[in-house]
Parts: C-alpha cells; structure tokens; sequence
C-alpha cells in the first residue's frame, strides 16, 4: 500500500495464540476490485500465518487508493522488477 492509500475497514479473529518467538507471516489476496468515485478499491482476505499452528488469525480488509494511470513502471512483473 503507497501513502496516500487507507485501509478501511479491517476485521480479524485471534483464533490461535502466537507466542513471542514464533514466526509469523502477513498474507493477503485480494477478492474483488472496483473504481469508485475516483478511487480504486480492493476487497481482500488477510490472514496471520504461524510456523506451529497454521493461520492464527484469518480477516478481511478493504484498501483504498486514488486512481492514476498505470505507466510501464508501474506494472509488477516477475520477481518483482521495479522493487
């Protein structure tokens, strides 16, 4: 997410406890997009993953960005070119 972007709203359920120590991953795919009123939005699912337990915290999210045209630079192309 780049800064002019929110998240809004972001819903979660600790299912499993993560102790300190554990690792632990952020992950999200995004379900649905659209174009509203000149911002684009991103329905996702997000989860916590534990090393022990598997996902630990399962939620959804929605990600708000302003529109802009995509240029080459912006394309995200395999293994993450413009990093």
């Amino acid at each position: 997410m780049e800064p002019d972007g929110w998240l809004r709203p972001l819903r979660y359920e600790m299912r499993r406890i993560d102790f300190a120590g554990d690792r632990i991953i952020c992950l999200a795919k995004i379900v649905q997009s659209a174009i509203l009123d000149g911002l684009c939005c991103g329905e996702s699912e997000v989860w916590i993953e534990c090393q022990r337990e598997g996902v630990s915290a399962p939620g959804e999210a929605t990600v708000t960005l302003p529109w802009r045209e995509p240029t080459e630079r912006s394309v995200l192309r395999w293994p993450y070119a413009n990093r």
